[in-house]
């Protein structure tokens, strides 16, 4: 599947390398006075160029922050950044993100988790056992949250007591 402009919808330039992206960059600067910074594009792995105005200022390994699967967060120096990069993603991923402040306070971090599952997680590091555990009181919430049954009427439960009787007799 090519990726599209989400802003026009038609398919965007891919380069295979970062050289092949830098070198239309130039020439897109020289012959059209755009100013294009090249990106690898997380959903096919090819580079894309965009303008230097919406670059973001992303850093790996700023943090120990890691995501689900052990791997170090993306920080956004800037709350702006973090949201800059959100509407990206999820005009281009179809996902719904978060933006939650960086536990070390260094900036900024994104996920998939909505805000109430890091309700009480003292680091706001998620772990295996803390989902775990957010997932449970969220269910307990749920389930102490439904609205009492309603008392059954008597004259059901004779009918129903009868039908439990017999069907008692009839297994023996």
């Amino acid at each position: 599947m090519a990726c599209v402009n989400k802003n026009t919808g038609k398919p965007l330039s891919a380069y295979t390398t970062e050289k092949e992206a830098k070198e239309s960059a130039k020439y897109s600067k020289k012959e059209y006075k755009l100013d294009l910074y090249p990106y690898k594009c997380e959903n096919c792995g090819k580079y894309h160029l965009a303008p230097k105005s919406s670059k973001i200022d992303v850093q790996k390994n700023a943090c120990s922050c890691t995501d689900s699967n052990g791997k170090p967060k993306a920080l956004y120096k800037t709350k702006k950044d973090a949201e800059k990069q959100l509407k990206n993603s999820e005009a281009e991923q179809s996902v719904k993100l978060y933006i939650f402040k960086c536990p070390e306070k260094k900036g900024f971090h994104l996920t998939h988790h909505a805000p109430e599952e890091y309700k009480d997680i003292p680091s706001g590091k998620k772990s295996a056992q803390t989902a775990k555990s957010a997932n449970s009181t969220k269910s307990a919430k749920s389930e102490s949250a439904k609205a009492p049954e309603k008392p059954m009427p008597k004259s059901k439960l004779k009918t129903e007591a009868k039908t439990k009787t017999k069907s008692k007799t009839t297994k023996k």
